[in-house]
């Protein structure tokens, strides 16, 4: 498997970004019902 070819890849990158948002919502909720 060549890396770079899907790192390149907007659908990939627009997935990875869409994760990583998901991750930080799931984070905050986790501080609000720990903290609220």
């Amino acid at each position: 498997k060549v890396r770079g070819i899907q790192t390149t890849h907007p659908k990939f990158l627009t997935r990875r970004k869409h994760l990583l948002v998901a991750k930080q919502r799931v984070k905050s909720e986790e501080m609000k019902w720990r903290w609220g």
